[in-house]
């Protein structure tokens, strides 16, 4: 227990960390999933699923940096496949789990920048209410501040990373037990994934018709499968 609670502090105060350097942190935009999921594939020894999910929600993130806070999704997915190491389960690509893992972790990048817009509104408001550069120490008042939102933002991508780990390991627990394997569910979730990374990178890029250049493109590839 007291190990666990150990590892679970650690792994909070790294992903905190992590998520606060796109914050305010010189916002180098280091953290990026390709790089992540690579690193957490390589210590867990699941080398193609980690590329197989960088590559993925790298091309994802493409043109989309406004819709989804991607290095949550990037922590996400690494943590998980660490986790789900640790508890010995085994996530091959294209299956229901790694596909759910993506899925969970996209969903959670959305919502994270969608209450992140609700934190600046919110905060938006507060300054024009009370104005920092108003006060008595004006430059006492900007070092709180700027202390307080650097507290907010360690301790709230710890949080989200540790909710959004715990729903995609939960996840790929439920459908490691009651889901089947199939060979051919498995090419089409692994082909299918990057094929969709590669259309929304093409169209933020040149425009909505590359978008069926890869549908097209990922169907040929699918009868070619077929056939061989």
């Amino acid at each position: 227990m007291v190990e666990a609670l150990i590892w679970f502090a650690v792994l909070f105060a790294a992903c905190g960390i992590l998520l606060l350097e796109r914050r305010c942190l010189g916002q180098s935009a280091v953290v990026q999933p390709l790089v992540l999921c690579l690193l957490a594939g390589y210590v867990t020894g699941y080398e193609s699923i980690g590329l197989w999910m960088g590559i993925s929600l790298q091309l994802l993130s493409m043109g989309q940096g406004h819709y989804a806070d991607w290095a949550l999704a990037g922590v996400l997915s690494a943590l998980s496949l660490l986790i789900s190491h640790r508890l010995g389960l085994e996530i091959a690509v294209g299956s229901p789990s790694s596909v759910a893992l993506i899925t969970i972790a996209v969903l959670a990048a959305i919502l994270a920048r969608l209450l992140e817009r609700r934190l600046a509104r919110t905060d938006g408001e507060a300054l024009r209410c009370t104005p920092p550069w108003e006060s008595d120490n004006p430059t006492r008042a900007f070092e709180s501040l700027v202390h307080m939102r650097m507290l907010r933002g360690f301790l709230l991508g710890g949080t989200q990373a540790a909710i959004g780990s715990a729903l995609a390991v939960g996840a790929i627990l439920a459908l490691d037990q009651h889901a089947s394997s199939s060979a051919w569910l498995a090419i089409l979730g692994g082909m299918a994934v990057p094929a969709l990374g590669t259309a929304v990178a093409l169209g933020s890029l040149s425009g909505y018709r590359f978008i069926g250049y890869a549908g097209a493109g990922m169907a040929v590839t699918l009868a070619a499968a077929v056939m061989i």
